[in-house]
């Protein structure tokens, strides 16, 4: 019978093994989870396409051509200072109060029925509404007034013949301060816009031979762009910074009534489908000027200077907004990009770690001319080579001096052998003297 074979203990380190093995399969058996997709970035504003494009900011749109001029006695020239309208405009007419103590000048012009704000209102059950705040537009001089006397007053207030373009005329060796007010169309009481709004103005140029020229002052702007800035096309505004937030505009392009423009139609449209004319001879002298929210009205200040005959000239000054048709937003698309904000400048590189930081540079010396070259010295006789001395034998070295020893102890010399004696001579030496006696 075969004897059964027990079955040797496991080892010590068996339990180790399979609990090893057991979590390897659990570890295989479940799915690695992949990370899941990173949060969305946040929604940029709608991008500007090339050629100055609307991209649906503008809010504020000003449109002269649509406007009526239901008044227009700027300066007290006339054409139309109707008493009727002053009587019963609640510009000059508050509810409540005499007529006659109103503080707005009558000498203006108003434009009703000009402008349009798109305002957003958040409803009841959380929806966001829009609305429109129609607005009237009230021009008039703060400062004595005196326009071309050779200029039609008809042609004041809007561009002469066709066109949609504000227009004022003044006359050379002037200047004069405007307010540009805005009136609710309802109410007829003063309107601050809750948005911010921009204003161009256009054809600043100056008269054959640089006389005169215009001058356009203004305070309060946010900021302000020229066709560099929106189109890309070079301007020859001349910008001058007045300090306090105000500055002046203006251009030494010398041209008369051919560079004038006559719609914003052609003008605020995208690059490509601007004429030659536009690109070339209205976009590098115009301005827009950018105005924050919250203004009832803006300031400026036309200036002329005197011509070749002051008193006999004068030039326009034309002005427009961004214009939008009340029954279709198809013009949206055709207005140009509001201006973005420029690159802001990449912070300094540091320096090398581990490195001491770079001196200083040194201030460069003055430049020094070479002192002038001297003349060649004439040519000396070679100097007679001395005698060769004779060579000497070599001295052997001087035997360094030891320091003082006991004399060393020798053996006397040796005795010399004594002499063998010497034959008898033939005669007697004489003897020697005797010695002197010792002294």
């Amino acid at each position: 019978m075969n004897a059964r074979r027990l079955a040797s203990p496991p080892p010590s380190w068996m339990p180790i093994w399979v609990s090893l093995q057991i979590l390897v399969s659990d570890i295989i058996a479940v799915p690695l989870s992949s990370p899941g997709p990173p949060p969305p970035s946040p929604a940029n504003p709608p991008a500007c396409p090339p050629g100055g494009v609307y991209n649906g900011s503008v809010r504020v749109f000003i449109d002269f051509g649509k406007s009526e001029i239901l008044y227009s006695n700027l300066g007290g020239y006339g054409p139309n200072a109707s008493q009727s309208f002053l009587t019963t405009a609640a510009l000059f007419n508050p509810p409540g109060a005499d007529p006659d103590a109103s503080t707005v000048s009558t000498q203006g012009i108003y434009y009703a029925g000009i402008g349009v704000e798109v305002v957003d209102e958040v409803l009841g059950d959380g929806k966001v509404a829009s609305r429109n705040v129609n607005f009237d537009m009230y021009v008039y001089n703060t400062t004595a007034y005196f326009p071309n006397p050779n200029t039609a007053v008809q042609s004041i207030g809007k561009s002469a013949g066709s066109g949609d373009l504000g227009a004022i005329n003044l006359a050379d060796n002037q200047e004069c301060d405007f307010d540009f007010m805005f009136v609710d169309s309802e109410t007829g009481s003063l309107l601050a816009l809750s948005q911010p709004f921009s204003f161009v103005f256009l054809d600043f140029d100056a008269g054959i031979g640089g006389k005169p020229q215009e001058y356009l002052q203004v305070c309060g702007i946010e900021s302000y762009d020229t066709s560099i800035s929106i189109y890309g096309v070079p301007t020859a505004i001349l910008v001058k910074d007045l300090g306090s937030g105000c500055f002046e505009f203006a251009s030494l392009v010398e041209a008369g009534s051919q560079n004038n423009p006559q719609f914003v139609s052609d003008i605020l449209v995208p690059l490509s489908s601007m004429s030659n004319f536009v690109r070339e001879d209205v976009l590098p002298i115009l301005v827009v000027l950018n105005f924050p929210a919250g203004l009832a009205k803006f300031q400026t200040t036309y200036i002329v200077t005197a011509s070749n005959n002051p008193g006999q000239t004068g030039r326009n000054f034309l002005f427009a907004g961004f214009t939008a048709s009340s029954s279709t937003s198809a013009l949206l698309s055709y207005l140009p990009c509001p201006p973005s904000l420029p690159p802001s400048s990449p912070p300094p590189p540091l320096p090398p770690p581990h490195l001491p930081p770079f001196p200083p540079p040194r201030p460069c010396l003055p430049t020094t001319s070479p002192p002038p070259m001297l003349p060649p010295a004439p040519p000396q006789n070679p100097p007679a080579t001395p005698p060769v001395p004779p060579l000497e034998p070599p001295q052997p070295p001087a035997t360094p001096s030891l320091p003082p020893t006991a004399p060393p102890l020798t053996s006397p010399p040796p005795r010399a052998p004594p002499l063998p004696p010497s034959p008898p001579s033939s005669s007697p030496l004489p003897s020697s003297p005797p010695s002197s006696p010792p002294l």
